[in-house]
């Protein structure tokens, strides 16, 4: 399987190639909060499964919501580069906001719901 594997899953397990010893500490100190975080993913692949089992398959909501959380991902370690104009970049929603006007928090709620990459003037 490795021999298949593409690029995605060496990035998917970058944190196995980590000492053990420090992937322990870092896990078992934090285990209230992983198994949470297991408990929401072990609900979200068993929805998959099933989405998958359905006639006809459908991981649309998955795949959306995929895409949509590494877009943040991505503006937040600002791999986009994309200017802040009223207008869409390579089909990537941007919005320009001025803070103190009206309505100016719950736009930049909206842009970082959409991934947006904030910029300040």
């Amino acid at each position: 399987a490795q021999s298949l594997a593409a690029s995605s899953f060496k990035d998917g397990t970058r944190v196995a190639g980590t000492s053990p010893a420090l992937v322990r500490q870092m896990c078992e100190t934090n285990a209230a909060a992983l198994v949470d975080a297991l408990d929401e993913a072990l609900i979200l692949l068993a929805d998959a499964r099933d989405n998958l089992a359905a006639d006809p398959a459908d991981i649309s909501h998955l795949a959306d919501a995929g895409y949509r959380a590494r877009t943040r991902l991505d503006a937040r370690s600002s791999a986009h580069m994309n200017s802040v104009s009223p207008v869409k970049i390579s089909s990537r929603p941007v919005l320009r906001l001025q803070p103190g006007a009206y309505g100016w928090v719950s736009t930049l709620k909206q842009a970082e719901s959409l991934g947006g990459r904030i910029e300040v003037f």
